[in-house]
């Protein structure tokens, strides 16, 4: 058993290791460490073009046993604080540019490694929290110990509002290695992956009520605050959809959890639309935006509550500028593929595709919070 053992202790050591930022190793085998443990998981990474040939299909019949989750747990605040640091990618990036720079290679990975990382360690904490919440419902409170405290709307001070945002993009990336999870996997796989419990929901909301209540004023801070709608509305997306997956999991009370969020999300999305033309506008563009995502990937959700959404883009102006005019049209004449309806493995294909997109839009924007943080001091 020692000797079982020492192979995937040796792996762990020097990924944790990488992931502190003391040891460089090639882009291609800090993937396959993490798929190693993703394996034994219960998981497994997606096949992007850094390891397209090394990553096998998703074979939920044919479990792998590689002791390399087991020796991860050791390391599951260090795999939490990777995730929630801002300055992550950015770190990665740097690390990557000055290797290739010293051996004179270029390097065409250095913009999404970074946000792979996250997501391949995000899909392993939350196949653990969900292994922990089937002994102990509140063993998520372990390590989210903020989950079910969000902060009083009365506190705007910077520092909550920046702990908000943290807060806010890490659930971002443990919905996105659940999603994924669900995705490859199609949900047949060993286990079930529901990190979060849906009775958090509400909490969720709360937290981001507390970015749509402070936007208007906190906005102007730096563009680290500025940067506050964009994670909101993101995670928006990546709840409705987690609570999707788990009532197909024949969990109701997930459909009944979502609808309340969202009738406590759009009074706050009305609010910040009424305080001013400039707002109103920047605002309509991340509604849309989410309007079109739920779309994409087929939503219960937006089907319900489509035709409550289209008056709140009109709430500040009666015309809309054109190339929303565009956008909303196209969403209005949408017409879902029959594919999509009836084809399991198409509807995933689709929702993958999705959250590869998504996941590299939150690496950009946290690259550009990580460089502007280095000219704000709170």
């Amino acid at each position: 058993d020692r000797e079982k053992l020492l192979l995937p202790r040796c792996i762990v050591s020097v990924l944790v290791e990488a992931m502190l930022h003391r040891y460089t190793c090639p882009d291609r085998n800090l993937l396959l460490m993490i798929q190693l443990i993703l394996l034994d998981a219960g998981g497994t990474i997606y096949a992007s073009a850094i390891v397209a040939d090394d990553v096998r299909a998703y074979d939920p019949h044919n479990v792998v046993t590689t002791n390399g989750a087991e020796c991860m747990k050791h390391y599951l605040n260090e795999t939490v604080a990777f995730i929630a640091d801002i300055h992550t990618i950015t770190k990665v990036k740097s690390t990557m540019k000055e290797k290739n720079e010293k051996q004179q290679l270029s390097n065409l990975t250095e913009d999404t490694l970074g946000g792979q990382l996250k997501a391949g360690l995000a899909q392993y904490l939350a196949l653990e929290f969900t292994k922990g919440g089937q002994r102990d419902t509140k063993a998520i409170i372990r390590f989210l110990p903020w989950l079910y405290n969000p902060p009083p709307s009365v506190q705007q001070g910077a520092k909550e509002f920046i702990d908000c945002i943290d807060r806010i993009r890490f659930l971002s990336w443990l919905m996105i290695g659940s999603l994924t999870h669900a995705a490859i996997t199609r949900n047949e796989g060993t286990i079930i992956c529901h990190p979060i419990p849906v009775d958090a929901s509400q909490s969720i909301a709360d937290y981001i009520l507390y970015i749509l209540t402070g936007f208007a004023d906190q906005s102007k801070t730096s563009v680290i605050h500025m940067s506050s709608l964009f994670h909101s509305f993101i995670l928006c997306q990546l709840w409705t959809m987690y609570c999707e997956q788990v009532n197909r999991g024949h969990d109701p009370d997930a459909l009944v959890a979502i609808m309340d969020f969202w009738g406590r999300i759009t009074p706050g999305i009305l609010h910040l639309l009424s305080h001013s033309k400039v707002l109103a506008e920047m605002v309509n563009l991340h509604f849309l935006s989410l309007i079109e995502a739920l779309q994409e990937i087929n939503s219960i959700v937006l089907a319900n509550l489509f035709a409550l959404w289209v008056p709140v883009l009109y709430t500040h102006q009666v015309q809309l500028p054109a190339h929303v005019q565009v956008r909303l049209q196209t969403c209005l004449n949408h017409q879902p593929s029959s594919e999509t309806q009836g084809d399991t493995r198409f509807m995933y294909a689709i929702l993958l595709k999705w959250l590869n997109r998504l996941q590299f839009k939150i690496g950009q924007i946290e690259t550009q919070s990580s460089h502007a943080a280095q000219f704000y001091s709170l």
